[in-house]
């Protein structure tokens, strides 16, 4: 049973809470293995591509980009589009902390610094519809 249908009949098992005085995040009410394996889906179903994970420190380094509304034509697809590949480098960190019995997830720029308010919900939003 997905975590989204687990709360028919009772209290939701994820939350996307955002209080006034700290980042939004993401709570769990599962266990930090649980919570590790549904986020890393989670984050590849949504778009989002892992660069590293550090799964001791309950770290993930991914890249997300917005999906892009122009399409490649025949050849473009076929010849690479005329683009040159980029080396991926992670511009966002999830951390995925215990505390207590639930789990809590954010969403923090590369460096670990906050993002603002709107950009870390709209990524919470993404991983949290994509939990299974």
């Amino acid at each position: 049973v997905s975590l989204l249908a687990q709360d028919i009949g009772g209290s939701a098992k994820v939350d996307i809470l955002s209080p006034k005085v700290t980042d939004p995040y993401v709570r769990m009410k599962l266990g930090f293995d649980r919570s590790w394996a549904s986020l890393v889906y989670s984050a590849e179903r949504g778009g989002f591509t892992t660069i590293d994970k550090n799964r001791s420190q309950g770290v993930l380094f991914v890249n997300y980009t917005e999906a892009s509304s122009e399409e490649l034509g025949f050849f473009g697809r076929i010849f690479g589009g005329g683009k040159e590949q980029d080396i991926i480098k992670a511009n966002y960190q999830i951390l995925v902390q215990t505390v207590g019995s639930d789990t809590e997830v954010r969403v923090v720029d590369a460096k670990g610094s906050s993002l603002t308010r709107v950009e870390a919900l709209k990524l919470l939003t993404i991983l949290r519809s994509n939990l299974s």
